[in-house]
């Protein structure tokens, strides 16, 4: 888990995300907009897959 939130806190505007390995859910704190694709990107990079919600 410390793979998706070392990338995900990387991408601009994030500022803090919380993981559930129970739930399997993310939650990720920002500042303002997140460029959407910018967080894909950070999950496939830490080997995770998306489900739009």
């Amino acid at each position: 888990m410390a793979d998706i939130k070392a990338e995900l806190i990387q991408v601009p505007g994030v500022v803090g995300v919380d993981v559930t390995p129970a739930t399997s859910r993310i939650s990720i704190l920002t500042d303002g907009p997140v460029d959407d694709a910018a967080i894909r990107t950070a999950m496939e990079a830490a080997g995770c897959g998306v489900i739009p919600r």
